[in-house]
């Protein structure tokens, strides 16, 4: 990727066909791999400041082609390179699903309540994460999900569950 500077337009927005496209694994080591580590971390930064929400963003959602997820929470790592579900509950949660790539409204989706992700680090290095919470398993989801093409419109439970943000957060 040449050097660009990440604007709040960066973000791809829904009905752009790269974000129903899956992406590539990181091959290590990858030359681009650091500059498209910042661009996502760049991306996820403006978009919290400019809508006040927003935990984590694929890299698909600004037209990096490859399995990389940034992250904003105190309590995962703040990047995943070539995430997958290795395992998950048979018990799922109904959650109200938002993205970045469509900010206005939100959907609810049926998620799996617990799941473990395989995941590499900057270095290359295998992780996993284990036992983790209903948020962190539905917001891991929906990322691991842009790295394959699915938003989150295909994995609404009926067309009629669609909400403006404004009310789900009032």
């Amino acid at each position: 990727m040449h050097e660009t500077e990440i604007t709040l337009a960066s973000i791809l927005r829904f009905g752009d066909p790269r974000l129903e496209s899956t992406t590539h694994a990181v091959d290590f080591p990858d030359s681009e791999l650091n500059q498209n580590i910042n661009h996502l971390r760049e991306a996820l930064v403006l978009f919290q400041q400019h809508y006040k929400w927003g935990r984590s963003i694929a890299a698909p959602q600004i037209g990096i082609m490859k399995c990389i997820v940034a992250i904003n929470t105190p309590h995962l790592p703040s990047v995943l390179i070539n995430p997958e579900i290795i395992w998950h509950s048979t018990e799922t949660q109904l959650v109200w699903d938002d993205c970045m790539s469509l900010p206005e409204i939100a959907v609810e989706v049926e998620r799996w309540k617990h799941i473990t992700v395989k995941y590499q680090t900057i270095g290359g290095d295998i992780k996993f994460l284990e036992n983790l919470s209903p948020q962190d398993s539905e917001l891991l989801q929906h990322e691991i999900d842009h790295l394959s093409g699915i938003i989150m419109t295909h994995r609404m439970t009926s067309a009629h569950r669609v909400i403006s943000r404004e009310l789900r957060t009032a």
